[in-house]
């Protein structure tokens, strides 16, 4: 998928999904980082399917460099479990992680946005990080 692809499908899915009524600022951010998380792992998924060629090792044909994203389907669905377990341990952590990595946001931004000290946004963050190493391992 290009960048272009992704910014147009998570619009859609927001604007479609959502009568764009947020309670602020924080719920929109991160109910476009969850819904990114979700695009990109149902994009692997439908990757993954026999049909599709699923069982064939991929070349990508676009170079990344151009504003492709190439997405190694078992990594993306590995992570997801991943990050569903983060959740269920430190609910905090996993969603500083995804307004991080699938929002975008600068981890100052999450701070202020989720209501809490700098210091113990940069905590979650090493945590979140710490136990994706380590489930990712397993």
């Amino acid at each position: 998928m290009c960048t272009t692809e992704i910014v147009h499908e998570l619009y859609l899915r927001i604007g479609g999904e959502h009568d764009n009524s947020f309670a602020g600022r924080a719920q929109f951010f991160a109910y476009a980082a969850r819904a990114m998380r979700h695009l990109l792992v149902d994009h692997a998924r439908r990757r993954m399917q026999i049909g599709r060629g699923g069982r064939h090792i991929r070349a990508p044909m676009s170079d990344p460099a151009v504003g492709a994203v190439v997405i190694d389907p078992n990594q993306a669905l590995e992570l997801d479990t991943a990050l569903n377990r983060l959740e269920k341990d430190d609910e905090r952590a996993a969603k500083v992680l995804e307004l991080h990595y699938f929002a975008g946001l600068p981890l100052d931004r999450i701070a202020e946005l989720l209501g809490v000290g700098e210091r113990t946004i940069d905590r979650d963050m090493s945590y979140a990080l710490s136990f994706l190493s380590v489930a990712l391992k397993e």
